[in-house]
This record gives structure tokens, sequence and C-alpha cells, in this order.
């Protein structure tokens, strides 16, 4: 189980989606949170692998890396929402 975020650092919604990761990983500090740029290579790599054309962009993986569900756009999930994908 895995929360992945991409983001732009350097984007307007850049303070809120930090916020929203240090939230989650004070609430939930035993799921793994992968946090991107995604104008890096790894970004940019996983965008393509997960077809993800809108940032921010979160990622609720399962075991090997599968989908489970994906919020893309400035309107956060609840924290509660992303954790049941998680817990499925």
């Amino acid at each position: 189980m895995k929360l992945l975020v991409l983001y732009k650092p350097k984007s307007e919604y850049a303070r809120i989606v930090e916020e929203y990761v240090d939230d989650f990983r004070r609430l939930y500090p035993t799921i793994e949170v992968e946090v991107l740029d995604a104008e890096s290579v790894e970004g940019v790599n996983k965008s393509i692998l997960y077809d993800i054309l809108e940032y921010p962009a979160l990622l609720a993986l399962g075991t090997e890396g599968v989908l489970q569900n994906m919020w893309l756009g400035k309107l956060l999930p609840q924290k509660q929402e992303v954790i049941s994908y998680l817990y499925s």
C-alpha cells in the first residue's frame, strides 16, 4: 500500500499539497507516501505510466504498484477516502 503524490513544487497549489502530505503522514504514519516533482524524470515516467495529464495527482497504489484509485486536480480528496482505497 502506498500513496503516490505527483505535483509541481513551483505552482500555486504547492503549499496546499505539501500541507496535505504532512497531515497525511502525521495521521497515518504506517502508510508509505512517495512525493514526486511532476517535472522530474521519475515524475514524468510515472505520469506516462499512469496516464496523468493534470496535477496534482494522488494515486492509491496496492501491491506491485497496482492502481486502486486516482484523484486529479486541485480539489484534494478527504484523507479517509484515500485510506479506504489503500486498505481495500
